[in-house]
This record gives structure tokens, sequence and C-alpha cells, in this order.
């Protein structure tokens, strides 16, 4: 956050300290002898109160303004980009405080987006296992289906290890077509 920005969205505060300190000279100077300090002590207590009562009040009243509207932008569904925007001179409802949720936000979406990456690349390498081990069993099928076709005097057989075999394939061909993993450069064509 910018010094100029957190002075302007804290000027409340600022004006009623200066002007307490202010009002501390200004009795100071013009103040009597000793013997009439109490009184004025207590006079000076009570106009600090006052006086900083007053800007606290006019800080509260702020804060809750701005954040009556950000409650009742989200009851009814509107958007609150609003209050991301860098602050302008002439920008005096934004809420103080903003800058802190904004780098919050900022913070929780680059967590969310490691998390993301995270799970991305855990899902590659499963998906790169899926289909090494289906281009795998292909390769095994291939080589039974090479086998069975050299059986010539058992067709019977041979027929029905076949049949097997083309319904392995097409489970095969299935699963790479769910994992979208087709990569033909490894694909055994049969």
């Amino acid at each position: 956050m910018k010094m100029t920005a957190y002075i302007r969205g804290q000027w409340e505060w600022i004006a009623s300290q200066i002007s307490i300190i202010i009002l501390v000279n200004l009795i100071l100077l013009v103040s009597t002898p000793l013997a009439y300090a109490l009184g004025e002590i207590f006079y000076l207590d009570l106009l600090v109160i006052v006086v900083a009562a007053a800007g606290y009040f006019l800080h509260y009243r702020r804060l809750n303004r701005a954040y009556s509207q950000i409650r009742q932008a989200m009851a009814e569904g509107r958007d609150i980009d609003w209050l991301f925007r860098e602050p302008s001179a002439a920008d005096s409802n934004k809420a103080p405080g903003i800058g802190v949720i904004q780098e919050v936000l900022e913070y929780k979406n680059w967590l969310f987006k490691e998390k993301e990456a995270h799970y991305q690349q855990l899902m590659n390498d499963l998906k790169d296992y899926l289909t090494q081990t289906v281009h795998d069993l292909k390769v095994n099928l291939a080589v039974c289906e090479m086998v069975v076709n050299r059986l010539e005097d058992q067709a019977e057989i041979a027929n029905k290890l076949l049949f097997q075999i083309e319904q392995m394939k097409f489970r095969i061909n299935q699963a790479l077509s769910i994992t979208r993993a087709n990569h033909y450069s490894t694909d055994i064509l049969s």
C-alpha cells in the first residue's frame, strides 16, 4: 500500500489527532499559573476526549457506510470489482483495508493455482501411466494374436482365442479414447 493511499484512507483519524495536538498546544500557551492547573487539566482532558470521540465517530461512520455498500452489493448479486480499482482522490467511499483484502485474495488465488497445477501434474502422470500400460497390453495382445494365427490344426480354439483378443482390443481402444491419449506413434496397428 502506498503512503499517499494510506493517508487518503485515514484522513479523519489524522485530522482528529492533529486537532488534538493543536488544542493541547493552544491551551498550554494561554494557561494560567499552576494554581489553576487542576481545572485546566480537567478541561483539557474533556476537550481531548470530545475531539477524539468525534474523529473516531466520523471514521466509524465512514467504515460502516462503505461496508454496508459492500454487503448490499453482494446481497443483490452486483459486481464488486469497483472495490479493487486503484483509489483516486475523488473516491472517498472505498472501504479502508481493501488493499489488504486484495493482497489476501491474490495470495489465496496463487495458492489455488499452485494446488491446481499440482493436481494437473498428478492427472497427467496418471494419464501417462495408464496410456503406457494400455500400450504395453496392446503389444502383448499383438503377440498373442500372432501365436493364435499359427495354430493351424486347432481352428475352433484359435477362433475362440481370436474372438477374446478382439474383445480385449476393443476395451483397450475404449480406454485409450476415454483418456484421450491416442498416441498413434506408439499405437500398434492391428
